[in-house]
């Protein structure tokens, strides 16, 4: 099956969920400061973010989970670790990869759920199962 990577995930919202919990905090702390009536020292951190937020998207997530070094990976073999690196690979070349829908899904679903918790694995299911998922209008 092909799949889409580029797709951006959501929220239970439907908002984009953040490429990193810094970028969040980092919001959060210019929210503050221009609450606070200090919009001087919000802008800098404003345009350091208009730059580099950008959503956290399937591609992200998925060649994380495979390419980490998780609790037990070094048990596994080389034969194996190869395999992850092959799949991260494909997914970070092609933006719609052709996934083995047995092997490799399983495979994505298993380092996936390892890897992150219930607001990230949720979109990312949906997305191995075929459903694009819902962004708020």
């Amino acid at each position: 099956m092909k799949v889409n990577v580029t797709q951006t995930l959501w929220d239970l919202d439907g908002e984009a969920l953040p490429v990193s919990n810094q970028e969040r905090q980092a919001l959060v702390q210019a929210r503050d400061l221009v609450k606070a009536g200090d919009v001087e020292q919000a802008l800098p951190i404003l345009e350091a973010l208009v730059g580099a937020a950008e959503p956290l998207t399937f591609r992200t997530v998925a060649t994380n989970a495979l390419l980490l070094t998780m609790k037990g990976d070094d048990a596994i073999d080389g034969e194996k670790k190869y395999a992850l690196w092959k799949l991260a690979k494909q997914i970070q070349e092609s933006d719609e990869p052709e996934i083995d829908t047995g092997k490799d899904v399983a495979l994505l679903k298993e380092r996936i759920g390892k890897a992150y918790g219930p607001l990230v694995v949720g979109p990312c299911f949906l997305v191995l199962n075929g459903d694009q998922g819902e962004a708020k209008e």
